[in-house]
Formats: structure tokens, sequence, C-alpha cells
């Protein structure tokens, strides 16, 4: 007798609950375990399951692995940060996300915008993001620089 077609569907569907309960209950464990380990708190009954938040700390074993893998060869990165207005990096911050945690090394270029964790929203930021995109386009002869107007691509690598 032939099998159902969908039988193998069904079978991970009812499987599922189970599968994402396990899932959680080992993240849940492996969690609290760093937690203690880590000191970031001392009594078990303060514990609680990871959070999108708990694991930005620099703490938690997601964002010590992450840290500690390459950027990956062939791709250029660059980074735009925020800094509130106290022009001291590398201690600034943009009142959410210190310098530190979102500096990188290997970047072709930084640049500091003076703004709170809104950056996205501010004009110099979206004059930087054209000229890195001019760059890119530029580096694979995309476009000839009579093809449109071409922003400042004097600003120097931080």
């Amino acid at each position: 007798m032939a099998n159902f077609r969908g039988t193998a569907f069904l079978s991970h569907l009812i499987r599922l609950p189970k599968t994402l309960t396990v899932g959680l209950i080992d993240a849940t464990i492996h969690s609290a375990k760093d937690n203690l380990e880590s000191g970031l708190v001392t009594r078990a009954e303060d514990i609680r399951p990871p959070t999108a938040i708990s694991s930005l700390s620099p703490k938690s074993r997601g964002f010590k692995a992450l840290n500690q893998l390459p950027l990956p060869k062939g791709i250029t990165f660059h980074s735009i940060m925020g800094d509130k207005g106290h022009s001291d990096t590398p201690d600034s911050s943009d009142g959410v996300v210190p310098y530190w945690s979102s500096h990188i090394e290997s970047v072709e270029s930084e640049l500091i915008v003076p703004s709170n964790h809104s950056v996205p929203e501010r004009q110099d930021t979206s004059e930087e993001i054209s000229r890195i995109l001019f760059l890119h386009l530029k580096k694979e002869n995309i476009l000839r620089p009579s093809d449109l107007f071409e922003p400042c691509l004097a600003r120097s690598t931080q």
C-alpha cells in the first residue's frame, strides 16, 4: 500500500511543538548556566529565559562567539555610528550602544555622526550611504562618473 504524500509533512508538523519546546528548554538551560557562570545573576531564582536584549550582553555566549569570527573575505565593510555629542571617542555613545561595542577594526571607513541612537534619520548618514554606494558602483565598473551626479567621494577614511 502506498504512503500518503503528505505523511512526512504531517509527521514533522505533529512533532513541531515538541521540537520547539525542547529547543527553548535547551536554550534556556544554556543561558541560565552562562548567566550563573558569568556573574550576571547570583541566585538561580533570578534566571530568566534568554531574550533579544540579554543576547547583546558582552558576557553572553552568542555574543562572545560572534565577536571571535573574522569578517568574511571579499566583502567591504563600513561603519556609521552615533555620538551623543560628547565627542569623546573611544568613550562615546549614542545613548544606547557604546562606541567600543560598535567599533570594528577592519572596516574600510568609519563615520561618527553627532547623533543619538537615531543615526539612520540624519541627513549626513544618508549622504555617507550614498558616498559608499557610489564607491562600490565605481569599483565594480557599474557606474561611470559621468552617468549621474556623484556625491563627494573625498571623505577620508578614519
